[in-house]
């Protein structure tokens, strides 16, 4: 069977109290970002190769992406610092 010939599971969309939304669909996908006022949608992260298929799962992910951001952010700006501290 070709991946064409599956059926895509339904979606699943939630949209956190933080602005952000997520849709988990077809088999393994993800996107988490932010539907702006005319109806599209910025993807922040997508992944074709999530773990959960369930709303619970969604919500964890979506609810706790501002954080992970802010780890992104903070491991960015170290090694920004530790490059700077090897050009002296």
């Amino acid at each position: 069977m070709s991946g064409r010939d599956r059926k895509v599971k339904t979606s699943i969309k939630y949209t956190s109290s933080n602005g952000l939304t997520g849709i988990l669909y077809g088999e393994s996908s993800m996107s988490i970002g932010k539907v702006r006022a005319d109806g599209s949608f910025d993807e922040y992260l997508h992944t074709g190769s999530r773990n959960g298929n369930s709303i619970e799962y969604l919500k964890e992910m979506v609810d706790g992406f501002p954080s992970f951001m802010e780890a992104m952010e903070e491991l960015r700006t170290g090694l920004d610092q530790e490059e700077e501290g090897d050009d002296e």
